[in-house]
């Protein structure tokens, strides 16, 4: 099958061909990829997505396309862009002065390609590809402190590794990105060979399951949370009253600087930036306790990122048998800790690098 602009979105292009997008999709959730490729699913975009595809856009060029397609969307009456969207256009005006990123994204724009990898065939568009010099994508985030979050590796392994197999050798890649803040910040980003590496082993081992979802050989796997799974789930018996009584406390990371327990006590700590991991022993008694730790990038190799994480308060005593899991939690550099305590009273103590937080 031949890709172009008009049919790489197209049902019977996901149908044919994985991408770094649907790649995504089943490492999320099996069932929704597979319903998203049926055509039964489709996700909503976001306001903060629909920035970005307002920059990506008038890279490509297609603004104005985009506002016949679209007028009631991005576009008032009277022709001029939404207050919601404006920060589009500052970003635009911002970077478009910047010599270096224009350098970076003033390759062939939405170069498609088309290759077989890990015994599938892929596909894949380039924001910006410069013949034997690089590889740029745009990215529009939140805030630099996310990148790692949001998984580019995976978008850089796949990208390089279709350049090559296509014939064009190996290139570097580039992120070229601009944050939403009050004051657009940007930057290019190169991501290392060595993590383009292991990003593409981690693809590898996941493709023989992900192929035989696809093909119809193994049952799709439903994670019971994301949209797709609320929109055709069945009602369940539950326990009213342990789920009334039930106290769940959730622990996360926000800004570079504080960690805290926002499910149900709202408490957190401030290490002022100094990098120290903070502390928490949630106690209930007789009925168990457990130490709870949060650091904020360096232990998590500079990625931006808090590490969150669990386990017994000495190694004398058993670990509880609560519910544990994790999630995303509203800060997307940090994931977030859950666990539901047993009835009764709790206590939390703070510590910042092993010393008691006085409260």
């Amino acid at each position: 099958m031949k890709l172009n602009d008009d049919t790489y979105y197209g049902k019977e292009a996901n149908q044919a061909f994985f991408s770094v997008s649907q790649y995504k999709d089943f490492c999320k959730c099996e069932a929704m990829a597979m319903a998203k490729i049926r055509g039964e699913f489709e996700q909503k975009q976001t306001k903060a997505m629909l920035i970005g595809t307002l920059v990506d856009r008038w890279f490509e060029g297609t603004l104005d396309k985009l506002r016949e397609e679209s007028p009631n969307i991005f576009y008032c009456r009277n022709g001029a862009l939404r207050a919601e969207f404006r920060k589009a256009d500052e970003i635009i005006k911002r970077v478009q002065r910047d010599e270096r990123f224009m350098l970076y994204m003033s390759g062939e724009k939405q170069k498609i390609l088309t290759f077989e990898m890990f015994g599938a065939p892929w596909k894949m568009k380039m924001d910006s590809f410069v013949e034997g010099i690089c590889i740029t994508d745009l990215k529009v985030v939140q805030n630099f402190k996310s990148l790692a979050f949001w998984r580019y590796d995976l978008q850089g392994a796949v990208y390089q590794a279709g350049v090559e197999a296509c014939g064009y050798g190996r290139l570097p890649f580039y992120l070229a990105a601009a944050a939403k803040e009050a004051v657009t910040n940007f930057d290019i980003f190169q991501i290392d060979q060595p993590t383009l590496d292991m990003a593409l082993r981690e693809i590898e081992s996941n493709m023989p399951r992900f192929k035989a979802v696809k093909s119809g050989e193994e049952p799709p796997k439903h994670c019971g949370i994301c949209d797709y799974c609320k929109s055709v789930k069945k009602a369940r018996i539950r326990n009213y009253w342990r789920d009334r009584k039930m106290k769940t406390l959730k622990f996360h990371g926000y800004s570079d600087d504080t960690f805290g327990e926002y499910g149900v006590t709202n408490q957190d700590c401030d290490n002022c930036s100094n990098g120290k991991p903070i502390q928490c022993i949630v106690d209930c008694g007789e009925r168990g306790r457990v130490f709870v730790v949060g650091q904020y990038s360096n232990v998590s190799m500079g990625s931006g990122c808090w590490l969150v994480g669990m386990t017994k308060v000495s190694e004398y005593e058993e670990l509880p048998d609560w519910n544990f899991r994790y999630e995303e939690s509203d800060c997307e550099y940090s994931p977030a800790l859950l666990m539901d305590l047993p009835e009764g009273d709790f206590n939390l103590e703070w510590f910042i690098d092993g010393k008691k937080v006085e409260r």
